[in-house]
């Protein structure tokens, strides 16, 4: 059977191997929704630990309001909830496909808040951002 031509098992099975290793590096570096909504709970435990710093610095209620679209903040003043305005605290619109239950998260001048579980939720992906009454906030999966 000199004539025959043709791969040989050992030449076939490298070739798989190969394949299999280039279809598993593919597989890991595509992005997930998972991580892109892990990113917005701790955008938002970050800015609902600024707000409540700001409501003790300020000595003065501030509120977070969530909801599909995104979140806002708001300070107390004259007996009015006002907007904030500042880079840290302004309005955020969640990013495409992100939506989150409706809650708003209420901190007294001294950081103090009613307990309050935010679900934010992205396609499958299910994330909470928790805040007990002491005002510590907590993301997770």
């Amino acid at each position: 059977m000199a004539g025959e031509r043709g791969f040989t098992l050992v030449e076939l099975m490298v070739v798989m191997v190969i394949m299999a290793l280039a279809a598993s590096a593919v597989a890991l570096a595509m992005p997930n929704g998972r991580g892109a909504l892990r990113g917005e709970a701790r955008a938002l435990a970050a800015r609902l630990d600024a707000a409540r710093g700001e409501a003790i610095l300020a000595n003065r209620p501030v509120r977070a309001t969530i909801d599909d679209g995104g979140y806002r903040f708001f300070t107390r003043q004259r007996g009015k909830w006002v907007p904030i305005a500042d880079r840290a605290l302004g309005a955020h619109d969640w990013r495409d496909g992100v939506g989150a239950t409706r809650t708003s998260v209420d901190f007294d001048s001294v950081g103090i808040v009613s307990p309050v579980t935010i679900t934010l939720l992205d396609n499958d992906a299910r994330m909470t951002v928790s805040v007990d009454a002491a005002g510590r906030i907590a993301v997770n999966d």
